[in-house]
């Protein structure tokens, strides 16, 4: 109660100042326009419900690829003053390169692989898998195994197997780093872009 003769003064003095008071209103929302430039897009999907399609999808492609989801993170230290130089970016463009061809294949995956080899179709898939040597190349030539096998009866260890044989072919789905990263704009301080040094 002891509020409402304030209120009441407030609202009489805004009633007899209404120019003031739209100035004043101006001025705060022409301060507040200016720091939209400033806003900035986070495009991680975790701040959006476990639910939202783009969580679902993002979780069943872990479950498909990986089981797991989990996800290693590799930071670089540089004497340079920044990253963005070009001996930095070289060693992470290599090392982008290098985890996306890790191979997990043993000699034990292969020689379990020509065991499979029970009739022609299997046979000749089998030694166009070994000519390429189990790369990433070879998981169109797997899935083309593991449709082979499904129309037999008791292959169903055999294909679970090849289905984690993929996995051991290619355990890394993505490498994000700066020498991946799609929208990367920035200029190196001889002049050169951080996009001519990965070719």
């Amino acid at each position: 109660m002891l509020m409402q003769p304030y209120i009441t003064l407030y609202a009489q003095w805004i009633a007899r100042h209404p120019k003031q008071v739209l100035f004043l209103i101006g001025i705060i929302s022409l301060l507040l326009f200016s720091q939209l430039p400033k806003l900035k897009i986070n495009p991680t999907p975790y701040f959006l419900d476990i639910n939202h399609d783009s969580r679902v999808a993002e979780n069943a492609a872990k479950k498909t690829f990986t089981n797991t989801g989990e996800t290693a993170f590799i930071a670089l230290i540089t004497d340079e003053p920044t990253v963005f130089n070009t001996e930095t970016l070289t060693t992470v463009k290599a090392l982008s390169d290098r985890f996306e061809h890790i191979s997990l294949v043993t000699p034990q995956d292969q020689s379990r692989l020509t065991e499979l080899a029970v009739d022609e179709a299997t046979t000749k898939l089998i030694n166009e898998l070994m000519a390429i040597d189990l790369s990433i190349d070879s998981l169109f030539l797997i899935d083309q195994l593991i449709a082979h096998l499904q129309q037999t009866p008791d292959n169903d260890s055999n294909i679970r197997w090849l289905n984690d044989l993929k996995t051991s072919i290619k355990p890394v789905e993505r490498v994000r780093s700066l020498a991946t990263y799609e929208t990367l704009q920035h200029q190196l301080e001889d002049g050169e872009s951080v996009l001519e040094v990965f070719p």
